[in-house]
């Protein structure tokens, strides 16, 4: 059957290719729908294509915005709502604004999909068009509202609390990955009665790696969803006098304690200061700076030392 180029350019923002953004393809080019010219056959491609497609659209959208709006509630996890958002660096800016941009660019194409021309049909299937591509683009700005409210707050979240933002994290992150490559290292090299010993510091290293991005996901749950229960600060206090990691953890938990938890928080960091750990450092530097060794050890510790300064005006304040 002939065909012409196109019934008319309105159809071009039916863009059935397009109409979400929870993908983690690029966005697809606006689709043409090419009708026939004869007036029955282009009336049936509306009829059995464009309108289900329509439909399918508004389905997959009211899905979406169904399981954003459990998550909101508490009642959904992040991956189960946010597919597409699940494992991306939802701690760095420029990601989320990335993410935020696309959702800018589907709704530009949607914007002008409402007031585009549509094609002379009979007034019934014309009609049902209309009604089908109002339908499917209010459910896409319904779920993609969902999907900026998550965005925004993450936003917000990082800007607020820069320890938690990915620039901020970035040398707690290698410093752990650092000693679980160094047990790592200690596991293959050691001899046969210390391989137990060794592959339970391994252990304790991943441990410790994988309960700082743990920290980091509660904590962008709790600063997205009503009324999350803030982590358990309990076993980072517990740890605090000889765990660096948990010490860690507990001052970017600091800042959402309520009081009683933030006074155990600080109390436990004043235990650490107080307990030796600044002492020994300054009679170490003391006794390089009378003899210094060649390895140049005195600069590393002379370079600690105003962190260890920083943490105890902290604990103080």
């Amino acid at each position: 059957m002939k065909m012409r180029p196109m019934l008319t350019s309105s159809l071009l923002m039916v863009h059935l290719g397009l109409g979400t953004v929870a993908s983690a393809a690029p966005l697809a080019p606006t689709v043409q729908v090419e009708l026939p010219s004869d007036p029955a056959a282009a009336e049936a491609v509306v009829l059995q294509d464009v309108l289900p497609g329509l439909q399918a659209r508004v389905s997959s959208a009211n899905a979406r915005a169904e399981a954003a709006r459990g998550y909101f509630a508490g009642t959904v996890t992040f991956p189960a709502a946010f597919p597409d958002l699940d494992g991306l660096a939802l701690d760095d800016p420029a990601v989320l604004e990335a993410r935020l941009q696309r959702l800018d660019d589907a709704g530009a194409e949607r914007a002008s999909a409402r007031v585009a021309v549509l094609p002379a049909l009979t007034e019934p299937v014309r009609s049902s068009l209309a009604a089908g591509l109002a339908s499917a683009l209010d459910a896409e700005d319904a779920a993609d509202a969902l999907r900026r409210r998550v965005l925004l707050a993450l936003r917000r979240h990082v800007a607020k609390h820069p320890q938690l933002a990915a620039d901020g994290l970035a040398p707690e992150r290698r410093r752990l990955d650092a000693e679980v490559a160094r047990a790592r290292r200690a596991v293959e090299a050691a001899s046969a009665t210390d391989k137990a010993e060794a592959r339970r510091v391994l252990a304790q290293a991943e441990d410790e790696r994988r309960e700082l991005e743990r920290l980091v996901t509660a904590l962008q749950r709790v600063a997205t969803v009503p009324g999350a229960t803030l982590p358990d600060a309990s076993a980072a206090l517990a740890e605090a006098e000889t765990s660096a990691a948990a010490r860690d953890r507990l001052a970017r938990l600091m800042a959402f304690l309520p009081a009683e938890q933030a006074e155990a928080a600080l109390n436990a960091q004043r235990q650490w200061l107080e307990s030796g750990r600044r002492p020994a450092l300054e009679a170490s530097l003391k006794a390089l700076q009378e003899a210094p060794p060649p390895g140049g050890d005195l600069d590393a510790l002379q370079a600690a030392l105003p962190d260890l300064r920083s943490a105890e005006q902290a604990a103080a304040a």
